[in-house]
């Protein structure tokens, strides 16, 4: 388990994180989608059942999109299918807001409540450290405001999304977003990249 630029002994570690919820949506719909623990859940840390219902769901999807997505909430995610004995989903595509707006823009943050205030898009709710804590000891109106923040960041990142299309080098069919002028060599291009990421779908479960 990590500490700020330090490392500490596992047996110091008093408790494994574990999930108080998520939440999902598809480009092309408004429906969100999310499943958090109960008061009872959360004081036992027991994220196995809103686990296997997101895990269904990513399965299911052809690509993940996300503000961080492939280094955050993928590893996130697996670890969890995981402890639970699920089978890690592996080999999707994914289009990440943040690794975009690294390599092609140059933002003073690249933080999702940094980028949506840049674009103009609707701020967050704000959520402390004491409101994290509250959830985690099962403090059932502060589980359902943090599923209200979480339901938000959903939002907000599909808006994102929107904004900064026009900066990927692909353009997915999906939803109500289809390609346009597509030539043999992007498609080719794209065939490149999906090698690639089983190659690192690969490397991560040896």
């Amino acid at each position: 388990a990590k500490v700020p630029s330090k490392y500490m002994r596992p047996d110091n570690l008093i408790y494994e994180w574990f999930m108080l919820g998520w939440s999902a949506s598809y480009v092309g719909q408004d429906k969100i989608f999310s499943a958090f623990v109960t008061p009872a859940e959360a004081k036992a840390r027991d994220d196995s059942r809103i686990v296997r219902h997101i895990h269904d769901m990513m399965e299911s999807a052809e690509i993940w999109a996300g503000h961080n997505v492939w280094k955050f909430d993928r590893r996130k995610l697996n670890t969890r299918f995981m402890k639970h004995g699920l089978s890690p989903v592996v080999g999707k595509k994914h289009l990440d807001t943040l690794k975009i707006l690294r390599a092609e823009l140059d933002l003073e943050s690249n933080t999702l409540d940094y980028a949506c205030k840049w674009f103009g898009l609707k701020e967050k709710d704000k959520i402390t450290n004491e409101d994290w804590i509250a959830a985690e000891q099962g403090h059932a109106p502060t589980i359902k405001r943090i599923k209200s923040y979480c339901d938000g960041d959903t939002r907000n990142g599909k808006a994102l999304l929107e904004k900064v299309m026009p900066l990927f080098k692909k353009s997915p069919a999906w939803g109500a977003l289809r390609a346009k002028g597509r030539t043999t060599g992007d498609y080719l291009k794209d065939l490149e990249d999906e090698i690639e990421e089983l190659k690192e779908a690969m490397d991560m479960v040896k």
